[in-house]
């Protein structure tokens, strides 16, 4: 005589899972969905500074940038997040030397138009 044949045989390569069990992969299936969308905001954050940052630099708004640093800089520290802290840590000195350079080019500015409004004056003295 053949093989006696059950209900089960159809689901030998399944495992039949306890209500136990059930819950138990729900919550690390939504534990591993959170921790996965941890890191996308954590990505996007950082993503998300740094074009503040270029795109501060690319207006010439050297002092925006290099406080938007600092600040980023400063919770980044705080939260552990070593990756954006040590991109925001390299990035800081060039931000500050382009804020230096910015303030230079802004003084020499200045003064050469001070000194023009000067000879324009004693030009004018010289006259009468």
């Amino acid at each position: 005589m053949g093989k006696k044949q059950s209900d089960f045989e159809d689901y030998d390569d399944d495992i039949v899972v306890d209500r136990k069990q059930k819950r138990k992969l729900a919550r690390q299936a939504s534990r591993e969905q959170q921790q996965t969308q941890q890191q996308v905001d954590h990505q996007i954050e950082s993503d998300d500074t740094m074009s503040r940052i270029a795109l501060l630099c690319q207006e010439d708004r050297w002092r925006e940038a290099v406080v938007l640093c600092r600040t980023c800089l400063a919770k980044a520290l705080e939260n552990d997040e070593a990756d954006l802290a040590l991109t925001l840590e390299m990035t800081l000195p060039k931000l500050e030397y382009s804020l230096r350079r910015q303030m230079c080019a802004s003084f020499v500015v200045s003064v050469e138009q001070m000194m023009e409004k000067e000879k324009e004056t004693l030009l004018d003295a010289g006259k009468q």
